[in-house]
């Protein structure tokens, strides 16, 4: 996900994780000047990271980088984390199985038998 700001400031953040955890990359003229794994959700990480992409570089407002990673980071909290299963069948919950072996769903029920092969000179499952 990417945010500009007028001074030409690019952010990217990549999501690593859930909660708005991830990877942050600050450029300018596709030059990075600063990259950092954060949760851009918190406030204290954000100004942090202000501060950092700042420091000596006296033409970027610090007001405005807040701004752009506040609403960054309000983008991803609404942006849904979950893609839906292609399928349209709901995942089943394997801590409510008590036998992991057999499954139950409305449309089908089974059991998973394990078999072995081999595979070169390797025995797999």
């Amino acid at each position: 996900m990417q945010s500009e700001s007028e001074n030409g400031l690019l952010f990217d953040f990549a999501p690593s994780g859930r909660n708005g955890c991830g990877t942050l990359t600050a450029k300018i003229a596709n030059e990075v000047i600063h990259v950092e794994n954060m949760n851009i959700g918190k406030s204290k990480a954000r100004q942090e990271y202000v501060a950092k992409v700042c420091d000596g570089r006296p033409g970027i407002d610090a007001a405005t980088v807040e701004s752009k990673l506040l609403q960054l980071a309000a983008n991803i909290a609404t942006k849904p984390e979950a893609q839906p299963d292609p399928l349209g069948l709901p995942e089943v919950d394997a801590a409510a199985i008590v036998r992991p072996e057999r499954f139950i769903t409305p449309e089908v029920s089974g059991l998973v038998i394990p078999s072995m092969t081999t595979l070169g000179d390797r025995v797999q499952g």
